[in-house]
């Protein structure tokens, strides 16, 4: 299994896919915003309960446990706002920008900063455990959803 940190990465890659098909209209949109919530939901929800405990503990100078908690509400707020308006084209890339950019913003602190600096702080074989409870979370708040 791979570490926690492939994990989350590989998640963001996964989003930045759904992005670009939202973005160039490439699909179902309604049907690409649930995508997008299936993959975005259970990933956050998974990082507060398994990996932002972990990060704090580890004393990640570049983690504000708050800050990423609150970007992560931020998301799901505009995720819904993004559904509510599929119909809408002006509106709706409006939307899609912003909710973007806030993903972008948060992604690029966790893979620039947070992340490698946890994993420094951090043996391989903690990490492949946490992997695997990131998972499970993951798992279990997909079933949730």
């Amino acid at each position: 299994m791979a570490d926690v940190v492939t994990m989350i990465e590989q998640d963001h890659r996964e989003v930045e896919k759904v992005f670009a098909r939202l973005q160039s209209g490439d699909g179902d949109r309604s049907g690409l915003v649930d995508q997008l919530a299936v993959l975005l939901v259970p990933h956050t929800e998974a990082e507060e309960q398994v990996v932002y405990p972990l990060i704090a503990q580890a004393g990640v100078a570049s983690f504000d446990s708050e800050e990423a908690t609150q970007e992560h509400a931020e998301a799901s707020t505009m995720l819904e706002e993004l559904r509510g308006c599929v119909g809408d084209d002006g509106q709706f890339m409006a939307q899609l920008s912003e909710l973007m950019e806030a993903i972008q913003h948060h992604v690029h602190e966790e893979e620039q900063a947070i992340l490698p600096e946890w994993k420094q702080k951090t043996d391989p074989g903690t990490l492949e455990d946490v992997g695997r409870k990131f998972e499970a979370a993951k798992r279990q708040h997909m079933k949730a959803a």
